[in-house]
């Protein structure tokens, strides 16, 4: 039973190319999305500050 599931489990995260790309691997690719994101928003943030001077 284990190792039927183990098996759909697997099945499910196979990619096209037949190469295994477990769960782990995309929790990794959307935290470093989200990183990657909330760096580029800051950085539109601070230049648009530095021009209008938001924060005095």
């Amino acid at each position: 039973m284990f190792y039927d599931e183990r098996k759909r489990v697997r099945e499910r995260y196979k990619e096209y190319d037949e190469t295994y790309l477990g769960h782990y691997v995309q929790y990794i690719f959307w935290f470093f999305c989200v990183i990657g994101i909330v760096i580029f928003g800051l950085t539109i943030f601070l230049l648009l500050d530095s021009h209008y001077h938001w924060s005095k």
